[in-house]
């Protein structure tokens, strides 16, 4: 399993595979996994056929989880319900996917409003038309991210202290003026090694651009900056000093933060962040930004070429708005001194710094342009429910567990109810019961 469940206590089936080393984008890039994943894939049916367990809960993860709903619902009879927890997104651009999952699963949740939507009319259509089974399988839950969030709000000073304390400063720490008084930037490269070698260079060589103010198409910045890059993974931090170190201009302005990547974005004026979760995190916390992501060349070349996928808009803030809130630099168009500039348009770099709050840390002054991005970031967070997501979400997958076949067999036989829910997904974890 993930990290994450590892640290919430969950006990992880016996040499299961880490989903922290498997994840990965794209043609080439997948293959080094591609013996972790089937051996993940084995013990996850082997998990499932040696318990009689009530109710299979996918998350995320489409690539894995769509084969393996798949096979519980062809070999075992009876077959536990399935539920699908955080349905594949492809939705955006894969339409018939929607039909795939309402037909194999008992319930869909959805965690956007138009994802909802989407999945609901599809499950609609397949009543009608007698195609498949499925009463009530499509529920709205909310995003868990605006759960996680709004229990993670710290401040500006209280972020900064925490980033200035237990970070680790790559080539001696800044002067205390020009942390209290320049901008700070949150970086959010990698949670994957590939964006290491693909994204990282850029943000980087962006960073150091925006002190040398080589700015395309803008004037010399007159700020200092400091940067905060988040550290998803402790193996990570060799190779983030590595590619800092490329930079001298970064010397000393440049603070490795392994804490939660929340802390880092609440401590910044503004964030450099890669495609996927992560921005839509920090749009959450109402942070602006500039989105930044790379696949590898033969990757691209099937999205754009073969499967007809547009490359200029993949952030989830903009498909989820409908329009491009934040800018996003993508591929062919993520040069360094492009993302310099857009994040340099986010501030006023040229004012004094905004006014200090009680409890608030200096800021850099937004532009309008950055104003703008802060009333987009507030229009997302309604759009995306009034928290309770996780609740809802586990409610859903209870009532689904009463109902099932299994629990009702052993009641039946006058034993216990629901022996455990297993649930699988490779966005934190592949499995648990509970």
């Amino acid at each position: 399993g993930g990290s994450f469940m590892r640290q919430c206590g969950v006990a992880m089936a016996e040499g299961q595979v880490s989903t922290d080393v498997v994840s990965s984008i794209g043609l080439l890039e997948a293959i080094p996994f591609l013996g972790r994943g089937l051996r993940a894939m084995r013990q996850a049916k082997r998990g499932i056929r040696q318990e009689k367990w009530d109710v299979v809960v996918a998350i995320d993860y489409p690539g894995f989880n769509l084969p393996l709903l798949k096979w519980v619902k062809k070999t075992l009879v009876p077959a536990p319900s399935l539920v699908y927890y955080i349905p594949p997104n492809e939705w955006l651009f894969l339409k018939n996917r929607a039909n795939v999952v309402c037909d194999l699963s008992d319930r869909v949740l959805c965690v956007y409003p138009e994802e909802f939507r989407h999945y609901r009319e599809a499950a609609l259509e397949m009543s009608r038309s007698g195609a498949g089974k499925c009463s009530k399988p499509v529920d709205y839950v909310g995003h868990p991210l605006v759960d996680y969030v709004d229990s993670s709000k710290l401040g500006r000073r209280a972020a900064r202290e925490e980033v200035l304390k237990e970070g680790r400063w790559c080539g001696g720490a800044a002067a205390a003026v020009e942390v209290e008084d320049g901008a700070m930037i949150a970086v959010l490269p990698a949670s994957r090694k590939q964006e290491l070698r693909l994204v990282l260079p850029v943000m980087l060589e962006a960073c150091a651009n925006l002190v040398e103010g080589r700015l395309e198409g803008r004037s010399s910045a007159k700020r200092a900056f400091t940067f905060v890059v988040s550290v998803a993974r402790e193996d990570f931090g060799p190779k983030i000093e590595e590619e800092v170190a490329k930079h001298p201009s970064l010397r000393g302005k440049v603070v490795l933060f392994s804490g939660h990547s929340h802390v880092a974005v609440q401590a910044a004026d503004a964030c450099i962040s890669k495609s996927g979760s992560c921005s839509l995190e920090v749009s959450l916390l109402g942070i602006p930004q500039v989105v930044v992501y790379k696949v590898g060349r033969l990757t691209a070349f099937v999205l754009k070429r073969v499967l007809r996928f547009d490359l200029t808009n993949v952030a989830l803030v903009n498909l989820i708005l409908g329009r491009a809130a934040i800018p996003e630099l993508i591929q062919q168009e993520a040069i360094p001194s492009k993302v310099a500039a857009e994040v340099a348009a986010l501030l006023d770099l040229e004012g004094p710094p905004a006014p200090s709050q009680a409890g608030q840390a200096k800021a850099v002054a937004l532009s309008d342009k950055g104003r703008k991005q802060v009333e987009s970031c507030a229009e997302l967070r309604e759009m995306l429910g009034s928290g309770g997501a996780v609740g809802k979400a586990a409610d859903c997958i209870l009532d689904v567990c009463k109902n099932c076949s299994h629990s009702q067999e052993r009641e039946a036989e006058g034993k216990e109810g629901a022996k455990g829910i297993q649930v699988y997904t490779t966005q934190e974890d592949f499995f648990y019961g509970f």
